[in-house]
């Protein structure tokens, strides 16, 4: 940051009125990336900045929003240059509503994907309950065979324990062997 500030103050001096002074690497230390990185060129610009009224930060020299030198385009401006200032200050509104409607868009789209996402939810939990019905359903038809399965085996054991069944029994095996196609 020192090195960065000594040089602002050495080459400021040498910028014309309407020329740029460019700070490069001012991402760093979380302007956005490497977070620890420690005080650096953006540190120094800001502390250059209240300084000096000669500079104006010119973001529109940030193509497509990406840069290695966020708010690194110093342009220099003539002294006492109200309409200058003023023009960049217009300029910087104009950004921060731009800014302001883009986040009130995407707001908007998050509440509408989140509305959606409720529904889904809805639908999800709506399934899930008739899912549960035909589950209960079916578990108390299961029951019911299975009651009746256990009825009709205590029915059959009784027939087979009865004495006539067990007296006729030759006589079935007989009929097997008359008519083996048959199975009674």
């Amino acid at each position: 940051m020192n090195n960065v500030l000594d040089e602002l103050r050495i080459y400021g001096e040498l910028v014309t009125s309407g020329s740029y002074l460019i700070v490069e690497d001012t991402q760093f230390n979380g302007h956005p990336i490497v977070p620890d990185y420690g005080p650096g060129p953006m540190e120094a610009v800001e502390v250059f900045l209240k300084g000096t009224s000669d500079f104006l930060i010119d973001r529109s020299r940030e193509k497509f929003l990406l840069t290695f030198n966020p708010k690194g385009y110093l342009r220099k401006v003539a002294s006492g240059s109200a309409e200058e200032r003023i023009e960049a200050l217009r300029h910087e509104l104009q950004r921060a509503e731009a800014g302001k409607a883009e986040r009130d868009a995407a707001l908007a789209q998050l509440e509408a994907v989140e509305t959606e996402r409720d529904a889904g939810f809805a639908d999800r939990d709506a399934a899930l309950a008739k899912l549960e019905a035909v589950e209960t359903e079916l578990t108390a038809r299961i029951s019911d065979a299975e009651q009746q399965i256990s009825a009709l085996n205590a029915q059959v054991c009784a027939v087979e324990a009865s004495l006539s069944w067990r007296l006729t029994a030759p006589l079935r095996g007989l009929g097997r062997l008359v008519s083996p196609g048959r199975d009674r």
